[in-house]
């Protein structure tokens, strides 16, 4: 049987095949922009479709991970990214359809005191 050592399709993942096949180097150098390296260009590009909503199952699979905590490593997401998510939590918790904070009849004794159960419903 016999074995390949090579693949003739260049493979997403920035090994030195791919370099060899996509001149990567000529083309940055020419452009003036050696210190692009695709590694990096990988965390930017899977980070910029996760900040358009592009569900992480699908990065995932774009990606050619194996898993999404590996994909998952990938995503940068900028502070303005983290701030609409907690605004999009804020929005959902106050809307009429959001989760209701109901009191249980039942309150329990925490340090001498008598504190009433709350809970999420919804």
């Amino acid at each position: 049987m016999r074995r390949f050592t090579r693949s003739r399709i260049p493979s997403i993942k920035g090994n030195s095949r791919v370099r060899d096949v996509t001149s990567w180097d000529d083309v940055v150098t020419e452009l003036g922009y050696e210190h692009l390296k695709r590694h990096g260009l990988r965390h930017t590009g899977l980070t910029w479709m996760a900040d358009a909503g592009v569900p992480l199952h699908s990065l995932r699979k774009i990606a050619g991970d194996g898993t999404l905590t590996t994909t998952q490593r990938y995503l940068h997401p900028d502070r303005q990214s983290l701030t609409s998510a907690g605004e999009l939590l804020s929005r959902h918790l106050w809307s009429p359809n959001g989760p209701q904070l109901r009191v249980l009849a039942a309150a329990t004794r925490v340090s001498s005191q008598l504190r009433p159960h709350f809970s999420w419903s919804g």
